[in-house]
């Protein structure tokens, strides 16, 4: 029931967002400012009906052997960027990263979104997309014991802009694993 459930909610998309673009043109992703610009919003949030709404701390999470967080199926299904198609669908900074389950769910991710073209910057080719990392930084993550996570910045290359993609790999749902054999 909970695997139909979450990909009736991949399959609708995630939640209403704005795109960031870097104003100045410094590699050093730390230090970069943002302004927010309008992008097309998803037909359907990555909720369901009386759950927590994304982006609100989650209070379910517990800290594993392997340094993920453990999350409820209810808090898996609400990982920022979950149903994004596009990349100019959901804004990321450091402070508000998409969520994913390992590098792998990382690579995943960028290899399923496309830009508004609908072309793929890397194709299928998971080196060049894990190419596209520029380094990682300590922030706090949302689960409820505010143990800083590392976040990953990726740069993005599409014909509209470049996005800067920012990602956490320590967000684990059941039956998901940090390192897979």
């Amino acid at each position: 029931m909970r695997a139909a459930l979450l990909m009736l909610v991949v399959a609708c998309g995630g939640s209403k967002s704005a795109t960031r673009q870097p104003q100045s043109g410094s590699n050093d992703w730390q230090e970069e400012e943002f302004r927010e610009t309008s992008a097309p919003t998803s037909p359907a949030a990555a909720t369901t009906p009386g759950s927590k709404a994304a982006g609100e701390a989650l209070a379910t999470c517990k800290r594993r052997d392997d340094g993920a967080f453990d999350l409820s199926a209810e808090d898996m299904l609400l990982r920022r960027g979950l149903g994004a198609r596009t990349f100019g669908e959901v804004a990321t900074t450091a402070d508000t990263p998409i969520e994913v389950c390992g590098t792998k769910g990382e690579l995943e991710w960028l290899l399923r979104a496309t830009c508004a073209d609908g072309s793929r910057p890397w194709g299928h080719d998971r080196r060049k997309a894990h190419a596209a990392r520029h380094g990682s930084r300590p922030t706090k993550g949302r689960c409820a014991d505010g143990t800083p996570v590392m976040i990953d910045l990726y740069e993005v290359p599409c014909p509209e802009q470049r996005y800067s993609i920012y990602m956490n790999l320590y967000e684990c749902g059941p039956g998901e694993s940090l390192w897979p054999q």
